[in-house]
């Protein structure tokens, strides 16, 4: 399971910089969407950055888990006291 967890990680991580980097562009030669609203493109392309970000926490945060329950035996969550 931290394999699979690990090579999402990457995966993740690789499409959030790839994002952040098209993000980046939008900005930089100020591009529109071709339609009548003109919208900024940052706008709708910041939300495969947050997605893909939200997506590199939660693949570190259940790998820590693993490892956790690895070492001790247990969840993270029971080691807290959290049920």
């Amino acid at each position: 399971k931290i394999c699979t967890n690990v090579m999402a990680l990457v995966f993740c991580s690789e499409i959030a910089l790839q994002g952040w980097a098209m993000i980046e562009k939008a900005l930089k030669y100020q591009k529109n969407s071709p339609t009548p609203l003109q919208v900024p493109l940052w706008i709708p392309q910041s939300a495969l950055f947050v997605g893909f970000l939200l997506l590199v926490l939660q693949f570190s945060v259940s790998i820590l888990d693993e490892i956790t329950l690895i070492k001790t035996g247990m969840p993270l969550a029971e080691e807290k006291g959290e049920h």
